[in-house]
């Protein structure tokens, strides 16, 4: 993120036959390449690490921007999802003002993780 360079997709090549990207947002960086902004907006991206454990951990990236949490009105919309086995679904969504730091909430259902979130 601070070099503002996509890197290359490991070990995606050849691309897998069954996946049309053509017909998908998605793609596959074969090389380094330029990470151009979207659209005006800060460059995001999630990073995942799964432990051999079972224990997974996800976070999403924002790059700094100076001056844009003294800009305007300041609120950030906050997604809550929950990884359960098959996939993960949101459950919660919020306008909040932004955070600044790392919060991390954990709970064994999205019906706990909700109650830890709205306190109630």
């Amino acid at each position: 993120m601070h070099e503002k360079k996509l890197p290359p997709t490991l070990h995606a090549h050849p691309p897998n036959p069954g996946i049309d990207f053509a017909a998908t947002p998605f793609a596959l960086n074969h090389e380094l390449g330029e990470w151009k902004p979207a659209n005006g907006t800060p460059r995001r991206c999630g990073v995942s690490a799964y432990g051999f454990g079972g224990t997974n951990f996800h976070v999403v990236l924002e790059e700094h921007v100076p001056g844009a949490l003294t800009k305007g009105q300041r609120s950030a919309q906050v997604a809550v999802a929950v990884s359960a086995g098959s996939g993960a679904s949101v459950s919660h969504v919020a306008s909040r003002p932004p955070l600044r730091g790392l919060l991390v909430l954990g709970a064994p259902s999205v019906e706990g993780l909700h109650r830890r979130w709205t306190g109630c």
